[in-house]
């Protein structure tokens, strides 16, 4: 069996680094459409939040295609919600995006800033230390009636064994599969959730309704 290996977790740091990142983030932008559509497709306003907005790039672009929505960012590193505030100062967006530094499972926090009508994460799953403590975090934080969407790479056989070190096939060998998930959910407390597989199926997207 290709079990999962967890990535050896560091807070993204470094002028270089983060340079690099957003770089790479810019021109795989057309990952994010899905992702969007299925957000929009939600029909919900009013508040959400963003949990690992790293440079901001999503975050900006959920913001510009849903009108009239606020937006509150959770980022890990220091260095990359300086850039997130960059780029959303840029895009004339500060008023309505707020970005802050804390963890996935970080529940006071979440709790202060909330609550939300929308908590949605991107590609950032596989990189939680906890993943049922922070579903019971975003659980007490989400309003009566909102949706919470998670997006993420799927740990799939045909690119587990690539002899490569790089950051993606890294990546895939620390995500999750379905049913793991759908463990994590079920230990969190939620028992209503669906987990679909997009083309070109090594990754997924779960939806929460409450």
């Amino acid at each position: 069996m290709f079990k999962r290996i967890p990535h050896k977790e560091t807070i993204m740091k470094g002028n270089a680094r983060i340079e690099d990142y957003l770089e790479k983030t810019k021109r795989r932008q057309r990952i994010y459409t899905r992702v969007i559509k299925q957000i929009k497709d939600t029909g919900i306003g009013g508040h959400y939040l963003e949990i690992g907005s790293g440079p901001g790039i999503l975050t900006t672009r959920v913001a510009e295609s849903n009108p009239g929505v606020k937006i509150t960012a959770l980022e890990s590193s220091p260095e990359m919600v300086m850039v997130s505030r960059k780029i959303i100062a840029q895009k004339k967006l500060s008023h309505r995006i707020s970005v802050h530094t804390g963890f996935a499972e970080d529940r006071a926090l979440m709790e202060s800033l909330g609550p939300f009508d929308l908590i949605y994460s991107n590609f950032s799953l596989h990189h939680w230390e906890n993943p049922v403590k922070a579903l019971e975090a975003m659980k007490t934080a989400i309003k009566l009636r909102g949706t919470i969407l998670i997006a993420d790479l799927k740990r799939v056989w045909w690119l587990w064994g690539v002899p490569s070190q790089g950051g993606f096939i890294e990546s895939i060998r620390a995500a999750y599969l379905p049913g793991e998930i759908g463990k994590m959910i079920n230990a969190a407390g939620i028992t209503h959730y669906s987990i679909i597989t997009p083309f070109p199926w090594l990754w997924q997207i779960v939806t929460v309704p409450f």
